[in-house]
């Protein structure tokens, strides 16, 4: 009886040659912050407001209204200093003039 040694066959895998690296430095990401957009309004942009005559001055709706003086014609308060007021609202009436002494 012969018996046969199984053949060995080997097979070399490649060789694989690896460079070692290094760690390089990597600068962090900057980026310059954006500018922000101006929000956009559906409005069209009130025009520029004119300058109120030298005895008025503009109100905060807009308007131009008579300033404080000593003639009562269409004032709608007497401060307390004396002068009369023009004013549309109640909020900052006679302001500067010692409040409102009464309403008219």
């Amino acid at each position: 009886v012969t018996t046969e040694a199984p053949a060995t066959t080997t097979s070399a895998a490649p060789a694989v040659t690896t460079v070692p690296t290094t760690p390089q430095a990597v600068a962090p990401k900057t980026t310059a912050p954006k500018p922000k957009a101006a929000p956009k309004s559906t409005a069209q942009a009130a025009p520029a407001p004119t300058a109120c005559g030298a005895d008025y001055y503009r109100n905060s709706d807009g308007n131009c209204v008579h300033r404080p003086s000593d003639n009562p014609s269409g004032a709608t308060a007497l401060c307390k200093d004396g002068s009369y007021s023009y004013s549309q609202h109640r909020s900052g009436t006679c302001s500067g003039h010692g409040g409102v002494r009464t309403w008219l």
